[in-house]
């Protein structure tokens, strides 16, 4: 318990060491009729004992003397929950102003043989900072060391030395220093041992925030923005839930996937109740972002960097639960080397959960050379993951997805978004379903590299799919989007694997690709109830077979010789049409 009388000055300074305490308290925290209760973090370890769910510090009465409260200062504070949950209702303060930091004795006995020190006092600023006079071990006065800096002062304070006793019962009843005053600094503040620690004041202490395991709630009416974080692979930085909407404009380190809550792993930084991060977030190794809540929802609106992956992951603990991670930074692009992947999993068992990344700006997951594929690993209709374009453009390598009813992309919302996939040569497979809200909310598809991107879901988007380089390749499904291939790209088609459309293509230019070796007399590519346009041609010949389009299908059939010869470039003359034969050598 850090106390004082009403007019008296109460200080706890821990400056090295272990200080090993169930709680601390202050008068301060629930009374204004005190005088100064003030806790100064400077070195040192504060470590939980054994009481759970401990207060270390009540907040600080709001008509508390000056210099009352627990300030950061250089040296930082320390905390080890030790496996406990506790909680600091009071503010984590930076110290203001001017600091004593340093005392040179002008004016003392200093060369008697001192059996008690001397007292040090010292009068001004906040009358807050404290010294204490070293003794040698002859009994001289050596000096004398600042345990405390304090804070406020504008110019020097009065220091006096008060008391002591030298050998023979001398009373050493005067004596002076001077103070040197220098700026306030404040330290960070470092969290270890597993368990949490919930922080609700409004802090302001300016070092780096260091959570090297177990978790730090963030339950500040206000975040403070002095700080930034750096969270250490099986640790956790969680937004808390006290404030609605808070921003966190801190930039932020995080590693690895936080540590085991109940069955998950829910994430080294977990957001919460809407708030935004708006600072940048750095990963320093493969790392995960995850909400725990039924339904949640959060926004990052900086850059997010580092030469690894990010898993952005739901973890659901009621049915029908949505997580959304809007994604809306448009200062320095994100440019995080790994996949993005998107997940779904159980805290407890659930049906109808989706976790949603949603485009809040176009151009929000990294893409081109070096850098990762989106991936999708919703397992099934009830853990669904999507990606939300909402009515915003994206370009992204490849994509691949774990089952086909848990992976979507679509965009629901007014405006025409495109997603542009197969940057960097990415050949990629989904089999999960590409969806728009129709007209006036339509998605679009442009392939783009060299690769192939195959698709095999049962798509409804009805934006235009334009294949600008590479191979798209239609296995089963079905397609209402218009295609077009431009010349030099192709369409490919697997064998008995039949696509149905319920809009056109155009094979103008183009070639068709086939998958398989064929051994039937003929196989429907497509069926398109719309139509196809073109006379679309083989981009490699394939003997005894060729492209058909009969009416809105497109077929590859056993060639006679009318597809022989028409291959060939041959016509009859007048009357030979009718007695041709099949050619005979196919």
């Amino acid at each position: 318990m850090v106390a004082s009388t009403a007019s008296g000055i109460g200080i706890g300074n821990l400056l090295g060491g272990t200080l090993l305490v169930n709680s601390v308290t202050s008068p301060a925290g629930t009374s204004t009729g005190v005088g100064i209760n003030q806790f100064n973090f400077n070195g040192g370890l504060l470590k939980a004992g054994t009481a759970a769910n401990a207060t270390f510090f009540p907040a600080i009465a709001a008509g508390a003397a000056p210099g009352s409260g627990v300030f950061v200062r250089s040296g930082g504070a320390n905390i080890d929950t030790s496996g406990q949950n506790l909680n600091i209702a009071a503010a984590l303060l930076a110290p203001a102003g001017g600091e004593v930091t340093g005392i040179t004795v002008t004016g003392a006995d200093t060369a008697g043989t001192f059996i008690t020190a001397p007292y040090v006092k010292i009068v001004g600023g906040n009358n807050d900072a404290t010294a204490i006079a070293k003794i040698n071990a002859d009994g001289s006065l050596d000096s004398l060391i600042v345990t405390n800096p304090g804070s406020g002062y504008a110019s020097a304070p009065t220091v006096t030395l008060v008391g002591g006793t030298v050998a023979g019962g001398t009373n050493i009843t005067t004596g002076t220093a001077t103070a040197t005053v220098g700026t306030s600094t404040s330290g960070g503040l470092t969290k270890s041992g597993t368990g949490y620690l919930t922080v609700s004041g409004n802090n302001t202490y300016s070092g780096v925030t260091t959570i090297s395991a177990g978790s730090i709630t963030l339950n500040s009416p206000t975040p403070n923005p002095n700080t930034s974080y750096v969270v250490s692979s099986g640790a956790q930085m969680y937004g808390g839930w006290a404030v609605t909407g808070a921003t966190f404009p801190n930039s932020i380190s995080i590693a690895g996937t936080g540590f085991a809550e109940g069955i998950v792993n829910v994430g080294a930084l977990r957001p919460s109740n809407n708030q935004t991060f708006s600072g940048t977030i750095t990963l320093t190794a493969a790392s995960q972002i995850g909400m725990i809540e039924t339904t949640a929802a959060c926004t990052f609106s900086g850059q997010i960097t580092g030469n690894f992956a990010l898993n952005i992951q739901g973890a659901f603990n009621g049915s029908s639960g949505t997580h959304t991670y809007t994604l809306a930074n448009t200062g320095t692009a994100s440019n995080y080397t790994g996949n993005t992947s998107i997940s779904a999993v159980d805290y407890a068992v659930v049906t109808g959960a989706k976790t949603i990344v949603r485009l809040g700006a176009s151009d929000q997951i990294p893409n081109g050379t070096g850098n990762g594929n989106l991936v999708f690993n919703g397992a099934n209709a009830d853990h669904q993951t999507i990606l939300e374009l909402n009515g915003f453009n994206e370009t992204i390598n490849g994509l691949s997805n774990t089952a086909a009813t848990g992976a979507i992309i679509r965009n629901t919302t007014t405006g025409a978004s495109i997603l542009t996939i197969g940057d960097a040569d990415a050949t990629s497979s989904f089999s999960g379903v590409i969806a728009d809200g129709g007209s006036g909310k339509t998605l679009g598809i442009s392939k783009i590299g060299s690769g192939t991107l195959t698709l095999s879901g049962l798509n409804t988007y009805i934006g235009a799919t334009t294949v600008n380089a590479g191979t798209l390749s239609l296995v089963g499904g079905s397609q209402a989007s218009q295609i077009t291939v431009a010349a030099g790209a192709s369409l490919a088609f697997t064998l008995n694997s039949s696509v149905s459309s319920s809009s056109t293509f155009n094979l103008t230019n183009g070639t068709i690709k086939i998958i398989g070796t064929p051994t039937l007399s003929s196989y429907t590519l497509i069926s398109s109830s719309a139509g196809i346009t073109g006379t679309p041609t083989l981009e490699t010949p394939i003997p005894g077979y060729a492209l058909q389009v009969s009416g809105n299908s497109l077929n590859l059939i056993q060639a006679g010789y009318d597809s022989w010869a028409a291959a060939k470039g041959l016509t009859g003359a007048p009357g030979f049409e009718a007695g041709k034969g099949a050619d005979p050598d196919g």
